[in-house]
């Protein structure tokens, strides 16, 4: 549990009965501290799930809303003591934009799931928004809010590596592997279908959390790029496969693949970073083991909760030792910065992935969509 000084309100648009996402936000919240609570929302499209959700979580109805739009001027004329701090934003991608700039232009702190739009172009707009408007955007790239990551980035900027060479990073996934959006899934129906995610599946879903933790961990920034897009089942307009080759500023280079057709695999994410002095391997299925290889062909195995180990890691855990924590811990972390840059704005000491990372991410994406369509061996990072 965190202590803050006072109690924290949130909004939600998105998230309603049936959502795989927005339970695991407002999990994670709860999880974090009892003085943040949900005071309004826009659960959904609906009006009987709006209703369903509101009752299931606790939340007055007058304060459960049929559209977005309506919650956005209801809750700003609210006073300073009732309105909500940040409104997340968890709907399908095409939303993010639209429901994103309502609230920023309404006077809201947003945080808003990954990829953070469509294109780039809208990204940098709500970029400009925020920043003008002096508002805080956090994006939710879940899986840097590890503890062991966060030590791993510690390690890299600290030169344990040395110069780093070569990135391997790969996400490995099974349940696109048929097409289960023909069979009325609905997690798999907006995903893909261009008009609901975009232009990219399989970059757009989890490349995009593939990119963000490289550039959290190493500190590179990606020059070039090579990539090639497939869709494996037959119909699938989207991709459900992508393979990036990698170069960065500096002269490393790196593979990046995501694929969500690789049957037998649930969600394994994994990182391999090696330097001149020494590699680390970290992997989402153990995602409390760290390993840093030595030049000696020595393992050093780190582990959360050893009182070796930063106090990034100290200060991101929530369960003694042995006790495992998983990805909504992880994404309390997130929050637990965002709220305090929130409470403290001039806290020059916050961690939390921010609307440069998401409209990056957006650049990236792009990247790799105009890669795969040419002949072009390499294409500069736009």
């Amino acid at each position: 549990m965190k202590a803050f000084s006072r109690e924290i309100r949130y909004g939600m648009v998105g998230g309603g009965i049936g959502s795989f996402i927005g339970p695991i936000h407002r999990t994670a919240l709860q999880m974090l501290s009892p003085k943040i609570r949900l005071v309004s929302a826009n659960f959904s499209t609906r009006k009987e799930i709006c209703d369903q959700t509101a009752e299931e979580v606790g939340l007055d109805l007058s304060r459960s809303y049929y559209d977005y739009e309506t919650m956005a001027k209801a809750e700003a004329k609210r006073p300073a003591g009732e309105r909500a701090d940040f409104i997340i934003v968890v709907t399908p991608n095409r939303l993010h934009f639209s429901v994103s700039k309502l609230f920023l232009e309404n006077g809201f702190h947003v945080f808003c799931e990954k990829p953070l739009t469509r294109t780039s172009a809208e990204a940098e707009i709500l970029q400009k928004i925020a920043t003008d408007r002096k508002l805080l955007f956090g994006v939710m790239y879940g899986y840097t809010g590890y503890p062991m990551i966060k030590e791993a980035r510690r390690l890299v900027h600290e030169g344990a590596l040395g110069k780093i060479r070569k990135v391997f990073v790969e996400y490995a996934q099974s349940w696109l592997t048929d097409p289960i959006e023909l069979e009325g899934q609905k997690q798999a129906a907006w995903r893909t279908n261009p008009s609901e995610s975009g232009g990219s599946l399989s970059m757009g879903d989890i490349g995009s959390h593939c990119e963000n933790m490289v550039s959290y961990v190493s500190g590179l920034q990606i020059k070039e790029i090579s990539g090639e897009l497939s869709s494996f089942v037959d119909g699938r307009i989207l991709d459900d496969d992508a393979m990036v080759l990698l170069k960065f500023v500096g002269g490393a280079s790196g593979i990046l693949f995501a694929s969500q057709v690789l049957t037998g695999e649930l969600n394994h994410f994994r990182l391999r970073i090696y330097g001149d002095k020494a590699g680390l391997r970290w992997d989402q299925m153990d995602p409390e083991r760290l390993e840093i290889l030595e030049k000696d062909g020595t393992i050093k195995i780190l582990s959360r909760g050893a009182g070796s180990l930063s106090k990034w890691v100290g200060k991101t855990s929530y369960l003694p030792a042995g006790h495992p924590e998983g990805v909504i811990e992880a994404f309390s972390n997130h929050y637990a910065a965002f709220i305090s840059k929130i409470l403290h704005p001039n806290e020059k000491e916050s961690d939390f992935p921010g609307i440069e990372e998401g409209v990056r991410g957006m650049k990236f994406i792009e990247s790799v969509l105009k890669s795969s369509k040419s002949n072009q061996k390499w294409t500069e990072l736009s």
